[in-house]
């Protein structure tokens, strides 16, 4: 077993915490993300503005993704049905991402690095070689509680 500190500054600590399972070579990660002004484990969604801010975190993120993955050997035309479902996919698996696995992410100095743990549907799979995507804190001012992002940038 091994460790990673990720982030310990303004009242956070970040670790990634490596164990290799007997008799395999494959490695697992466990993110431990904790509020040290409170002690407490922080998950994405206690990050989020409100409840209904996992609609909007969705939205936030989606661009990037597909930005990044470049997606297009469909054409940027938005109109075209694959990229709807492309869309419509990636909007379920975050929303998947947000209800089974809201601890896999780190904090950076400047970064919110989420592990996409989620299951993407099949239909679009052939598009995404996705496991992790870096989005910069002031990218989501609009749906991370402001006063996290304050002590974070800090």
């Amino acid at each position: 077993m091994s460790y990673t500190t990720n982030y310990n500054k303004n009242g956070f600590l970040s670790l990634t915490i490596t164990t290799v399972p007997a008799g395999t070579e494959i490695k697992s990660p466990i993110y431990l993300n904790f509020d040290l002004t409170t002690g407490n484990l922080v998950t994405i969604n206690d990050m989020l503005n409100t409840k209904n801010d996992s609609i909007s975190f969705r939205q936030a993120v989606i661009p990037p993704i597909t930005d990044s993955v470049r997606l297009f050997e469909i054409s940027v035309d938005k109109t075209n049905s694959k990229y709807s479902e492309i869309i419509e996919g990636l909007n379920a698996g975050l929303a998947d991402f947000l209800r089974n696995y809201p601890s896999y992410y780190i904090l950076t100095e400047k970064e919110l690095i989420v592990y996409f743990n989620c299951r993407l549907p099949d239909s679009i799979m052939h598009y995404f070689h996705l496991y992790k995507m870096a989005f910069r804190y002031k990218a989501l001012r609009n749906v991370l509680k402001p006063e996290l992002i304050k002590r974070l940038l800090q």
